[in-house]
C-alpha cells in the first residue's frame, strides 16, 4: 500500500524539414533519337547518382539550417581515442581498445541495437586489426546482405565520413534507427519544350530530404587521438 511516485517527463520535438535538391540536364534531340541505349534512363541514373552524393554528405555531416542536421553533427561526443597510448604502436589514431570503450560509452538499451558506421579510411583500419595471436578482429560478412562485424556489432560503410586523421570524427557507434530521414517522392520529368528554340531535349529530376537524430544519447562518435 506504499504510495506511487509521480513522474512528469519532459518531451521535445525534432522539426523534420524538407531541403530541396535537383538538377536539370540536357541533350540534343538528335541524340535522343539515334540513341540505342535508353538514353533518358542513363541520364537520370547519372543525376541520381549525382543528387545521391550530395544528400549523403549533408545526411552526414549538414548544419540543421541551410541543410539537414547530419548524423555526426547531431551525435554526442563518446570520448577521445588514446591512439597508440592505449594500444599497439600500429594502431594512430584509434585503435581496437577505443572502438570497445566507445560502444560501452552508449546506454545498453542502444548498445544492445548498436552498430559501427565508419569512413573508409576507418574501415580500412578496422579491417588490419589483430590480436596478440595474429586473428583479425575484424569478421567479414560472407553473405550479401548480412553487415561485416567487429566486436559482435554489425559495420557499415559510409563515404561521406571524414577520413581518419588527428581529431577526425571518422567513426560513428549506436542505434542507428534512432536517425529518422524524411524523404519526399522523387519527381523526374522530360521536357521537349523547354529547350524548344535549341532543339534540346531536359530532363529534371527533384528531390526533397530532411534528417535529424531523435535521441542524440542514441549514436556518440569517437574523436580520433591528436597525433
Amino acid at each position: 500500500a506504499g504510495g506511487i511516485t509521480e513522474a512528469d517527463p519532459t518531451l521535445s520535438t525534432v522539426q523534420l524539414d524538407a531541403y530541396k535538391y535537383a538538377a536539370i540536364t540536357l541533350w540534343s534531340a538528335e541524340l535522343g533519337i539515334d540513341n540505342v541505349i535508353n538514353l533518358e534512363d542513363l541520364v537520370a541514373r547519372s543525376i541520381a547518382r549525382e543528387l545521391a552524393s550530395d544528400m549523403g554528405d549533408h545526411l552526414t555531416t549538414g548544419n540543421g539550417t541551410s541543410k539537414p542536421n547530419g548524423i555526426v553533427t547531431a551525435a554526442a561526443n563518446g570520448g577521445t581515442a588514446s591512439g597508440t597510448a592505449s594500444n599497439t604502436s600500429l594502431d594512430t589514431f584509434f585503435g581496437p581498445i577505443d572502438l570497445i570503450d566507445l560502444a560501452y560509452s552508449v546506454a545498453s538499451g542502444y548498445r544492445q541495437r548498436g552498430a559501427y558506421m565508419v569512413s573508409t579510411t576507418a574501415l580500412q583500419k578496422m579491417r588490419k586489426f589483430r590480436d596478440s595471436n595474429k586473428q583479425f578482429l575484424f569478421t567479414p560478412s560472407l553473405t550479401i546482405g548480412v553487415p561485416d562485424t567487429f566486436n559482435g556489432s554489425p559495420v557499415v560503410e559510409n563515404v561521406a565520413m571524414a577520413a581518419v586523421a588527428s581529431a577526425s570524427k571518422s567513426v560513428l557507434f549506436g542505434d542507428m534507427s534512432r536517425y529518422f530521414v524524411r524523404r519526399c517522392p522523387t519527381r523526374i520529368d522530360v521536357s521537349s519544350e523547354y529547350k524548344y528554340s535549341t532543339d534540346q531535349l531536359a530532363i529534371r529530376v527533384i528531390e526533397r530530404i530532411d534528417g535529424d537524430l531523435v535521441d542524440t544519447a542514441a549514436i556518440k562518435y569517437l574523436v580520433s587521438a591528436n597525433t
